[in-house]
């Protein structure tokens, strides 16, 4: 009794082990689109998981002197001359795994060649690790064209017969004609480039193959930036052009590859170079209210502006600097006198100054004839009031000096 109890014990905790136990395994399995194909046709390689995965990383192998690589259904490729090596992983987080990735290859010269693939990691959407087991090889014939052959038969045949003799020739001429069709080599169209390294920089956004529009910011320091690149198929070219001399403002860099057959693809990346030199970001100036326009248009780098205003006794300016810890004095901005005055306006940070000069013609319009007349006449009556003020206070104190005294006579 005891050994059964045991035995059963050991049955539950086999039972309870196995199905505690994720079992994450499969193989790879490899299928094509033909068994048989002639030179210059096209054919397709499926490679399936056995199940559904998120990420994979697979190596599919292949005879290239018989096959040349086209394309890849998803994923990034890096071809690697006899394999292509496929890094694949779901976008969407896992919504929307693969249960297979296919490849295109066209057939370029007669024989047999061998498929087979491999994949050395991959992961499920729970992002639990799957074991995937490489696939046997599959074996596909590349045939050349039929040849067309011409065959001329010429049979002649003499029979001389005598009484007892009997002589039989027979002449037999074959001509044959093999007409081959010469192979035409079949040139790769991939211009992608497999990767853009920026020495000391990253591009944004990360790069992908089939993303064409990159963006870069550097300082006021940089003027050149060392590009490499790498290809994805090693037939096609690449040339770089405006990494150098680097002006400020934007820039732009192109990386133009060229496949073997001719076919172009264009890599851009735009370049910002930030201008940190200290100045002004920001200038207004303002006359009464009213905004007045200087030349040349507002630039940090130009120091030198001027502007015409009308009976202006002084300038209202607001002015921003590019550092937050920098300072701003303006001079000259009051007190304008008619004809040609000068405004500076410094900016400092620590040790460093930067001067902007502002030259301003103020024109003064002179009064009229008619205001000079209508000021006269108003000064001329201010005057003549002022005057006859004047005398009458001169006879009120004539009349009072006269009363005195006659009042002192007669009291005598």
């Amino acid at each position: 009794m005891k050994k059964i109890i045991i035995s059963i014990l050991i049955l539950i905790l086999a039972v309870f082990t196995i199905f505690q136990t994720n079992t994450y395994a499969s193989s790879l399995s490899l299928s094509t689109s033909k068994s048989e194909v002639k030179v210059g046709d096209t054919i397709s390689v499926t490679v399936s998981f056995g199940q559904k995965v998120a990420a994979a990383d697979v190596t599919l192998s292949f005879d290239s002197s018989k096959f040349a690589y086209k394309s890849v259904s998803k994923g990034t490729a890096n071809s690697t001359g006899s394999s292509i090596v496929v890094s694949y992983f779901d976008s969407t987080g896992g919504s929307n795994p693969t249960s297979s990735i296919t490849f295109t290859f066209t057939a370029i010269s007669t024989g047999s060649g061998k498929f087979s693939a491999k994949c050395s990691s991959a992961a499920d959407s729970n992002v639990n690790t799957v074991t995937i087991s490489g696939s046997p090889s599959k074996t596909v014939t590349v045939k050349k064209e039929e040849s067309t052959s011409s065959t001329n038969t010429k049979k002649d045949t003499t029979t001389n017969t005598s009484k007892n003799n009997t002589s039989t020739k027979n002449n037999t001429a074959k001509n044959t004609t093999k007409t081959e069709t010469p192979t035409e080599e079949v040139k790769s169209n991939n211009a992608n480039l497999s990767s853009i390294n920026i020495e000391g920089f990253s591009l944004t956004p990360e790069f992908n193959k089939d993303t064409t529009k990159y963006y870069l910011s550097v300082n006021q320091d940089v003027n050149s930036l060392n590009i490499s690149a790498t290809s994805e198929d090693e037939s096609s070219k690449f040339e770089i052009s405006g990494n150098e001399n680097l002006q400020f403002g934007i820039n732009t860099v192109k990386i133009k590859s060229t496949a073997e057959d001719g076919t172009v693809k264009e890599y851009e990346i735009e370049v910002n170079k930030e201008d940190t030199t200290l100045g002004l970001s920001y200038l207004l100036i303002s006359l009464n209210g009213q905004n007045i326009d200087f030349s040349p248009e507002f630039d940090k780098n130009t120091l030198n502006y001027t502007l015409d205003v009308e009976n202006a006794s002084a300038l209202d300016i607001e002015a921003l600097a590019n550092y937050e810890d920098a300072y701003i004095i303006i001079t000259g901005n009051e007190n304008l006198k008619n004809g040609e005055n000068v405004i500076t306006i410094n900016v400092q940070k620590d040790e460093e100054v930067k001067t902007y000069t502002l030259t301003v013609n103020n024109t003064v319009e002179n009064e009229s004839l008619f205001e000079q007349i209508t000021s006269f006449a108003r000064n001329t009556w201010l005057i003549l009031i002022v005057s006859i003020c004047a005398l009458l206070q001169s006879s009120i104190a004539i009349y009072y000096a006269t009363m005195s005294y006659k009042n002192s006579n007669s009291s005598k």
